[in-house]
């Protein structure tokens, strides 16, 4: 990974995918600049799908991303679960879900990685203890 390497939350992607987000606007906009595939984890997926659950054309929209690839799953290594817990416990006054902990977990691993995010807890989040995380969110864009 030799250049910014974009990881994306699941709000984003419920976002992108469900008109009455509030972010929906946004997304569809930043689709046209970062556009797919669109790297996550595990535990952003299955939230994705999640909040999907009640927008069933988002989530066959979602399955649809998966099966042509424009989302590719990328995965926490075992040897960095112990670092995922550390993170979840430092940050369980926020509180940090599993998808924010593996999404800052591997920015954590690669430098280069800004992670696409509509949740405000990342500009809190720390990557290696005290370094901001570089984000591409809606409050960071001047049009929203």
């Amino acid at each position: 990974m030799a250049s910014d390497f974009v990881v994306i939350d699941a709000g984003p992607i419920v976002a992108l995918l469900n008109e009455r987000d509030q972010h929906h606007r946004w997304a569809i906009e930043m689709s046209k600049i970062l556009p797919s595939p669109y790297f996550t984890t595990e535990a952003a997926l299955s939230e994705s799908f999640f909040l999907l659950a009640e927008a069933p054309k988002g989530f066959r929209s979602l399955l649809s991303l998966l099966e042509r690839a424009s989302i590719q799953v990328l995965n926490i290594c075992p040897d960095d679960i112990e670092d995922v817990v550390k993170l979840m416990r430092r940050y369980a006054d926020q509180p940090m879900s599993l998808a924010d902990a593996t999404l800052v977990r591997f920015s954590e691993i690669h430098d280069n990685v800004r992670i696409y995010t509509t949740d405000k807890h990342f500009r809190i989040y720390r990557r290696n203890g005290r370094q901001m995380i570089p984000l591409i969110a809606p409050w960071s864009h001047p049009d929203n």
